[in-house]
């Protein structure tokens, strides 16, 4: 499903490059990994939970139109935090066996905009809506087959990117940089911000 949706979102982001004319655009697909700082709170909400993972691979697609100074669309994928718990306890005489998980993604969409200092090296900036997916089940054997709740939570989200060209040729060229997404307007509170370093490669 979260392929589909990804595969949805690049397909979207090709027919909206339409919309852009006769004017210079590019197509870049970037991954990297990324954490969140955030991870108290959670980790107080999760307390039980003794394998929380924090982050992941994340991937993204941008469409950019312009030269120097460029804009366009984004969408990504980042996972924020996943966990799981198992043991075994004794009600009576009987074990019962206990299974809960937990995790959350984050889906940002941005309009944003990026200007190249020198021909390589570009600084950009982006405001979007964020969609965080947060899913939880439980089993517990012998008592209750499953228990479950899942949703998804809406927010304004920022994002800044900085990069530099390390390679390129006739086809395209190949960028590492460093990008990170925050809340808004919680722009300078360190702990909603969820920095990675990432390889693109834009056509």
């Amino acid at each position: 499903m979260r392929k589909l949706r990804f595969l949805s979102a690049v397909l979207l982001l090709a027919a909206a490059s339409q919309a852009f004319g006769q004017q210079e655009f590019r197509v870049s697909a970037w991954t990297g990994y990324n954490t969140w700082m955030q991870q108290n709170l959670v980790q107080s909400v999760l307390g039980a939970f003794s394998n929380v993972q924090f982050g992941g691979t994340s991937m993204g697609v941008d469409l950019w139109a312009g030269s120097r100074f460029q804009y366009g669309i984004g969408f990504a994928y980042l996972p924020v935090f996943s966990s799981n718990y198992e043991d075994t306890y004794t009600v009576v005489i009987i074990p019962v066996h206990v299974k809960v998980s937990a995790s959350a993604d984050s889906i940002p969409l941005v309009v944003h905009a990026r200007y190249f200092l020198t021909p390589r090296l570009y600084v950009g900036v982006g405001l979007g809506i964020n969609a965080y997916r947060v899913d939880t089940s439980s089993t517990l054997e012998w008592f209750v087959p499953f228990v479950g709740a899942s949703g998804v939570f809406y927010a304004p989200i920022m994002e800044l990117t900085a990069g530099l060209t390390i390679l390129q040729d006739s086809h395209g060229k190949l960028v590492a940089g460093v990008r990170a997404y925050t809340e808004f307007p919680s722009v300078l509170n360190l702990e909603y911000v969820m920095p990675m370093l990432v390889l693109s490669y834009a056509l």
